[in-house]
């Protein structure tokens, strides 16, 4: 995954049940701070 430039998130079940807010919290965080990549052209 890191030569298509994807990073994986990882959280305990636990935690996902009991801190969903603090998981998107984290969420949030990593898509602010890591904007998207252009789309590469395409040729028709």
């Amino acid at each position: 995954m890191k030569g298509q430039d994807l990073k994986v998130l990882r959280f305990w079940n636990n935690e996902v049940l009991t801190n969903i807010a603090g998981i998107l919290e984290v969420i949030t965080e990593h898509c602010l701070s890591h904007p998207p990549l252009p789309l590469p052209s395409r040729e028709w």
